[in-house]
């Protein structure tokens, strides 16, 4: 009797110290938390109407030399607008621009800088089919076919279908707007904190599908498998993948939670041997989505991602390899290359900090 008493106490000393001690996911934040995540998984559930997407009218398109540029129509406010710019790059190769910002913000909205390699950057001259449905814009062996209504953007190696963005109609921007009586959207609160957003909601959204591929891999730093584990569905996580610079004690395994840093550069790879990726440059809080993989009509496999960020604009970068060193080559050609650590750095080192 006393030994058993001596192990039952034991045991409670056990889970009184994991508890005290271990990681407390009470004290983070998860997606039904936050506002913008909320919200844009939700719309994502709807399945967005096509007709009721964001859309280009014809007339607003203006064309560069480098690609193409205009308007964005807000699906349901005749008075918002959106500007965005499309073009081919030459340096790096194989790659594409995408950016999109309000047309006419009561503030400017934050663009990081010091990030990309402006020296580096090289516009392509392009050739242009444009109708009233759609315009196909060419350069070399690259071109993108970009769909008026509602608003969608295929990527294209050679003739191969690669990225497909906005594939499911859940592009959304959330304009800056005076804060109005009742400020529900302006606050938002978390146990004993409260965050204030002066300019209301300004949440940012885009999906990507990688065609052909089975499995992604990047947006570093996750403690998870290489190949990224679904966020939706019956299999994988149920929380997005989290994009928020945290150092926290004991962090769980096995877990889409946010840890020390945040990158949004994502890799795909298909059964051909070919790879792909895509670069969000945003540095706001940013959660993604990555589904389990589905058919579609241009390949037998393909897995789609829904990328969400608190404020900020879109400006994305895809890239069409096509080997993995390639993509690695046009990312780095993009926004440098990493310095080679001194010589006296190189040696072994172990932390045994954060063991379980």
């Amino acid at each position: 009797m006393t030994r058993f008493v001596f192990m039952f106490n034991t045991f409670l000393f056990l889970i009184f110290i994991t508890n005290s001690f271990g990681f407390k996911s009470h004290e983070f934040k998860k997606c039904h938390d936050v506002e913008f995540c909320r919200e844009n998984r939700e719309r994502a559930e709807q399945q967005p109407i096509e007709s009721n997407g964001f859309y280009i009218s014809p007339e607003n398109i203006k064309i560069d030399p480098s690609g193409l540029s205009g308007l964005i129509n807000h699906p349901t406010e005749n008075d918002i607008k959106f500007t965005f710019t499309l073009q081919i790059l030459h340096n790096p190769k194989n790659t594409f621009r995408f950016k999109i910002d309000e047309q006419n913000p009561s503030s400017k909205r934050f663009e990081p800088p010091h990030i990309l390699q402006e020296d580096n950057i090289k516009y392509s001259k392009v050739s242009i089919v444009n109708n009233e449905e759609s315009a196909i814009v060419s350069s070399e062996n690259n071109r993108f076919v970009i769909t008026y209504k509602p608003l969608k953007v295929e990527f294209f190696r050679g003739d191969e279908l690669v990225i497909v963005a906005n594939d499911r109609n859940l592009f959304h921007f959330d304009h800056f707007r005076p804060k109005p009586t009742n400020p529900h959207l302006w606050e938002q609160r978390f146990r004993s904190h409260t965050d204030t957003r002066p300019k209301g909601p300004a949440s940012v959204s885009m999906d990507f599908t990688f065609v052909g591929a089975s499995h992604v891999y990047g947006i570093p730093e996750h403690a998870t498998s290489f190949a990224l584990k679904p966020t939706r569905g019956p299999i994988g996580y149920q929380e997005p993948y989290r994009l928020y610079n945290l150092d926290v004690f004991e962090y769980n395994l096995d877990s889409s939670f946010g840890l020390y840093g945040s990158v949004p550069f994502m890799i795909a790879h298909t059964s051909k041997g070919t790879s792909s990726a895509v670069f969000l440059l945003n540095t706001s809080e940013m959660y993604i989505d990555v589904s389990p993989p589905v058919k579609t009509k241009s390949s037998a496999e393909s897995t789609q991602t829904h990328w969400f960020a608190e404020s900020g604009l879109l400006d994305i970068f895809v890239f069409l390899g096509p080997s993995p060193t390639d993509i690695l080559e046009e990312y780095t050609t993009l926004t440098g290359k990493p310095t080679f650590p001194s010589l006296f750095s190189l040696s072994y080192h172990q932390c045994r900090w954060n063991y379980k």
